[in-house]
């Protein structure tokens, strides 16, 4: 993956859009690493919270992780809901800033799956419904031009292969 220099990989998504699913077999795929938000909660607060300052500690602390890879020239990937601007625009200025391109994939689900998926006990996230109603209520919309995937019940290999098209194709930094 890394041939032509980093890339890194946003992968963003409402809980229980499948992100960290796709985004475990995607790096996997890709023999890169993969940080997920969920993941570097329960590394720096032990308990799950997600109120707007955790969630930003979140972010910063995973944002440190990240860009010290991608400047050791490494791709990342990153999984997280990513659901206001102010918490992806450091990712997106610093890719800019040392021109590294940026691919945004974004998962969705049926609102009916992904009520089945968050009442079952998910060994990296704690959100429930209520966390995933709160969440779309305040998702800001993108402004970078991203793949749409439908994680509706389709086998991850389907998937994963959509992203790889994606991104071997298009050139969006």
């Amino acid at each position: 993956m890394d041939e032509g220099g980093p890339i890194l990989i946003l992968v963003t998504g409402l809980p229980g859009s499948g992100k960290t699913y796709f985004a475990d077999h995607l790096a996997e795929r890709l023999n890169i690493e993969h940080f997920n938000s969920d993941r570097i909660r329960r590394s720096i607060q032990g308990h799950p919270e997600y109120s707007d300052e955790d969630r930003m500690r979140v972010y910063q602390t995973m944002h440190e992780k990240v860009t010290e890879l991608l400047d050791a020239g490494r791709s990342v990937i990153v999984d997280a809901t990513f659901s206001k601007s102010e918490y992806r625009r450091p990712y997106l200025v610093w890719a800019q800033k040392k021109g590294i391109p940026v691919k945004v994939i974004a998962l969705t689900a049926p609102e009916e799956i992904i009520q089945e998926r968050v009442d079952r006990t998910r060994p990296d996230s704690d959100a429930d419904f209520q966390v995933y109603q709160k969440l779309k209520t305040e998702y800001e919309p993108w402004e970078q031009s991203l793949l749409r995937l439908s994680n509706d019940g389709r086998e991850i290999g389907l998937l994963i292969e959509d992203a790889l098209d994606y991104l071997q194709n298009n050139t969006t930094s």
